[in-house]
């Protein structure tokens, strides 16, 4: 079953948020955990927060009735008000991961192209993701 993350790149810190499903959908409720971390971070330590934020992804938390409840424990860590405010400085990768495979998505757009890998450790998947991140950062 896929499981799922979103990492920010914003003002110097990266956000790693852990993605759940409802009702055993595809995960698509970015409701945390959320782990920050220094940027740069070495690969193994981000990758290791990565990690970990997907192995926490489940896929029977509850539909929101309120998107504003979803986004508080990110706005809360970037101390800001508004997913607005968070958006406009920040760049973002989705991770998935489905048994021993990984694909990042560049961005917020869902039809963006995939980039498959195969993270042989959590330093390989860490580099992967801040070079992604790299070029888009604003």
């Amino acid at each position: 079953m896929k499981q799922s993350v979103s990492v920010y790149l914003r003002e110097s810190k990266y956000f790693v948020v852990t993605i759940h499903g409802s009702g055993g959908g595809e995960p698509c409720i970015a409701s945390g955990p959320v782990a920050e971390l220094p940027a740069p971070a070495g690969g193994a330590e981000l990758g290791g927060a990565v990690l970990r934020g997907l192995d926490a992804s489940t896929h029977n938390v509850p539909w929101p009735k309120d998107f504003k409840k979803v986004t508080e424990p990110l706005l809360a860590a970037a101390q800001v008000k508004t997913w607005a405010t968070f958006a406009k400085r920040a760049a973002s990768v989705r991770v998935d991961r489905d048994g021993s495979s990984f694909s990042l998505m560049v961005g917020d757009n869902p039809s963006a192209p995939k980039r498959s890998l195969q993270a042989s450790d959590a330093a390989v998947l860490g580099g992967e993701i801040a070079t992604a991140l790299a070029p888009q950062s604003k």
